[in-house]
């Protein structure tokens, strides 16, 4: 989903995220978010917060 459409999706369940929240989510950048706007995202997205992708750490500092 491009960013646009997210935010204006975002708009149906009472979520209205920064530009730049939505920028960095969508480029891969860590954000912080707190849960109740992860559920939100969710039912934007069809998904659950299991469904999210995770923070993975580059191999560099990987043990």
């Amino acid at each position: 989903m491009a960013p646009h459409r997210l935010m204006e999706a975002s708009k149906t369940v009472d979520f209205t995220p920064s530009l730049g929240k939505v920028a960095a989510m969508w480029s891969g950048a860590p954000v912080t978010a707190r849960l109740d706007d992860l559920d939100k995202i969710c039912a934007v997205l069809n998904c659950t917060v299991g469904d999210l992708p995770q923070a993975e750490l580059p191999a560099e500092h990987a043990d």
